[in-house]
């Protein structure tokens, strides 16, 4: 995310609010597989609300700010494109462990002709992300202008929110 980091906590700009609403769209697709997937979804479904009322800007419907006709053309665009952005995928996405790949490197030159093409895949699907997200931020200032805003962790607490509680993996296991 591309919050900074400050003495007193983060400092969260433009991009994290944008980051931040793309990690609450895609913990909407996890929310129901359990406890830590719902804990996650709920804690950046959170974050995202605070960061909107503080930056004074609405991502998470389609209704983003009725008073702004551009930004309520634009949107859906902009949600689509977090959606191609979330659906960018290699063979080996979703795998937790991939044993088959010792059949495949013992296979030979077959097995060094897959390592190959994946590595090509991966760093397409690297450059696809980056690009997505260049054309995001870019949709956001087609939609918003140009925004110089931070929030620091600071406001997000007297906003009600403590961003330090994010939800670790490791006690659900």
């Amino acid at each position: 995310m591309s919050d900074i980091s400050s003495p007193t906590g983060k400092v969260y700009d433009v991009k994290a609010l944008i980051e931040t609403y793309i990690l609450t769209v895609s913990s909407e697709r996890r929310a129901h597989l359990g406890d830590y997937e719902k804990d996650y979804h709920r804690y950046y479904s959170a974050l995202l609300a605070k960061l909107e009322e503080l930056f004074g800007i609405r991502l998470s419907d389609w209704f983003v700010s009725p008073s702004n006709r551009r930004a309520c053309r634009i949107y859906p665009f902009f949600r689509t494109t977090v959606e191609s952005l979330l659906a960018i995928t290699t063979p080996l996405s979703g795998w937790d462990e991939a044993g088959f790949l010792t059949e495949i490197d013992e296979s030979g030159e077959p097995g060094r002709e897959v390592h190959r093409a994946m590595t090509t895949i991966d760093e397409l699907c690297s450059a696809s992300r980056a690009t997505h997200y260049h054309m995001l931020y870019a949709l956001f200032e087609c939609m918003y202008g140009k925004i110089k805003t931070v929030v620091s962790s600071e406001q997000l607490r007297r906003a009600g929110f403590d961003d330090s509680k994010v939800p670790v993996a490791g006690p659900y296991d």
